[in-house]
């Protein structure tokens, strides 16, 4: 089959394990949406019962909460040494000159280095973060300017606690850690992640100083407020070549018992409308959302396509196969005709409509950075985006625009999304791909005078950490941040394809790992919207990324779907 989808990235799993914390239960959510953003903010004094429900030590002494309570020493003046914490009550400058308001509070750490105070911040009975956002602390933090300006500063570590999973699982995690110094006030957004999932999820604010004694260590937190501005994400599953199977409705079957609330697949010619208007059916009957790739097809969109073609294996072993898994090469997309793809398109749509099927995204295009699905990359190359060709440019924009005119004829109420972007280079690939895919999407903005970004409602991406390592995370966090930039924040992304590859048969608690590790980095955006995961693949036997093998196991992390969806409620 033409577009038989191989996954054939070389990954190296060297998981570091962190305390990534989900919240299990048992309780059934409906499926909401979460499409847009709807920004919330709530200052600490509307979600809690005071400024802090306690502030201790390292060896979890009480430290005074307000200034009357500091003690006093023999000579009558007050003893700062062991720390506290209050509200400032009056307006003030940071050391860098910068004012802070009468509402700020003010963090004593203990003179001694080695020991810290904790400032924590539990919810009342009746007040909860709401579960379907993504919550974060944000506030400024400075030294108070003071009679001498000697400071050597704190350091502020953000500290999350919540009712354990199981005996493996922490108690509470450090999720945001840095120094502040005399002269840099720093606005600061540290994000809770999933913790606030957790039962019993409170917060702390913990702080050292950096010098010795702390009589000038000052640190007032102004503006400090609990915020979200975004929705959690929906975890659902890619899955190929479903067109391929006749055991469709065992694996859609299965997929929705997993828990997945999506399921992504393909769309294909006219001639197979009636096959894959069945799978969208089955999905439908189970409650599944679907999300439906258009590529490009070989026997409807070209007029020449066996010329349409690029990096052709001339034997059934060459190397297009050993790259892709397949030797046929990838078709053109600066050869394909948008009359002919418009015309099968609406075959498509037509057929699905008259069969009440519904589709809930369309997604246009697949990995058209990446040489096994663009004939327009050359083999063993490595170009950047404005190398490509003017006219693949041309066609891909008309793609857009002609998908979107319609999806919204026959299916107004679904989104579309810019092609999902391979970005093998960001985990381990040598060649054959483009270097900045990011700039094939910024490209689009400005083509021919014309944004035709305007055609889609979200930036589809895809991405492949070998590793739940520093590294791996920090390409995955900032090659989400590069696309939303792209514009502007303007349009959520869609991660439609992610996951860790099989390579051992103890496999599966290091993917479970990854996968609960992938899914707290999401977790954790405060300005970039994220709609939806989707985990690759439920069933490819004998591909590494396949949770079923070839005897029909189910590989036991497939669990984390459930798991986590089942945190989100309406």
């Amino acid at each position: 089959m033409r577009h038989l989808k191989f996954k054939t990235r070389i990954v190296f799993i060297i998981l570091i394990f962190m305390p990534i914390i989900l919240l299990f239960n048992n309780s059934t959510t409906a499926l909401r949406e979460n499409f847009t953003k709807t920004p919330v903010e709530i200052p600490l004094a509307d979600i809690f019962n005071s400024v802090a429900t306690s502030a201790l030590n390292s060896k979890y002494n009480a430290l005074p909460k307000v200034f009357s309570s500091f003690p006093l020493n023999l000579d009558g003046s007050i003893n700062y040494s062991k720390g506290g914490a209050f509200l400032i009550g009056a307006n003030g400058l940071y050391q860098s000159g910068q004012s802070f308001s009468s509402s700020g509070l003010l963090v004593l750490p203990p003179a001694d280095s080695f020991d810290f105070i904790k400032v924590n911040f539990t919810k009342p009975g009746q007040t909860e973060l709401d579960q379907n956002f993504i919550w974060y602390l944000s506030g400024t933090y400075g030294i108070q300017k003071a009679q001498s300006n000697y400071s050597q500063g704190v350091r502020v570590q953000i500290v999350v606690a919540g009712d354990p999973i199981d005996s493996t699982d922490a108690k509470y995690a450090v999720v945001d850690d840095f120094i502040v110094t005399q002269k840099n006030t720093i606005s600061r957004k540290s994000s809770f992640g999933t913790w606030p999932l957790r039962k019993n999820f409170y917060f702390s604010i913990q702080v050292s100083t950096l010098g010795s004694g702390n009589i000038n260590e000052n640190l007032i937190i102004d503006g400090l407020t609990v915020k979200s501005n975004n929705r959690r994400p929906w975890l659902g599953i890619a899955q190929s070549n479903l067109l391929w199977d006749q055991n469709y409705n065992s694996i859609i079957s299965g997929i929705s018992t997993a828990g997945s609330k999506w399921i992504r697949t393909n769309l294909s010619t006219s001639s197979n409308a009636p096959f894959f208007t069945k799978t969208v059916l089955a999905a439908n009957q189970t409650n599944l959302k679907v999300l439906a790739i258009i590529m490009p097809e070989y026997y409807e969109d070209y007029t020449d396509p066996a010329n349409s073609m690029g990096n052709a294996d001339s034997t059934q072993d060459g190397p297009f196969k050993k790259k892709c898994g397949f030797s046929t090469g990838a078709l053109k997309v600066s050869m394909i005709d948008i009359e002919l793809f418009s015309t099968r398109l609406e075959n498509n749509l037509k057929y699905l409509k008259s069969a009440s099927a519904n589709i809930d995204a369309f997604e246009i295009g697949n990995e058209l950075d990446w040489v096994c699905f663009n004939g327009d990359i050359t083999l063993g190359t490595k170009p950047i985006a404005t190398n490509l060709p003017q006219q693949f440019y041309i066609k891909y924009a008309q793609m857009l625009k002609e998908s979107k005119r319609l999806i919204s004829i026959y299916f107004p109420t679904s989104q579309v999304l810019s092609f999902g972007t391979a970005n093998p280079g960001l985990f381990g690939s040598v060649d054959s791909y483009v270097q900045d895919p990011q700039n094939i999407l910024a490209s689009l903005t400005f083509l021919n005078n014309v944004n035709h970004l305007q055609y889609v409602d979200a930036i589809g991406i895809h991405l492949y950490p070998g590793s739940a390592s520093a590294a791996d995370i920090y390409n995955a966090k900032k090659t989400i941040s590069n696309y939303s930039n792209i514009s502007n924040a303007s349009k959520p992304i869609w991660i439609t394809e992610f996951g860790f590859y099989s390579v051992a048969k103890n496999f599966s608690a290091i993917r479970y790992s990854g996968i609960r590790f992938f899914i707290e980095l999401i977790n954790s955006f405060t300005d970039v919207s994220i709609s939806s995961l989707f985990l690759y693949t439920y069933s490819l036997p004998g591909d590494g990324f396949s949770f079923v093998d070839t005897q029909g196991n189910i590989e036991p992390s497939i669990r984390i779907v459930n798991q986590y969806n089942q945190l989100l409620v309406n």
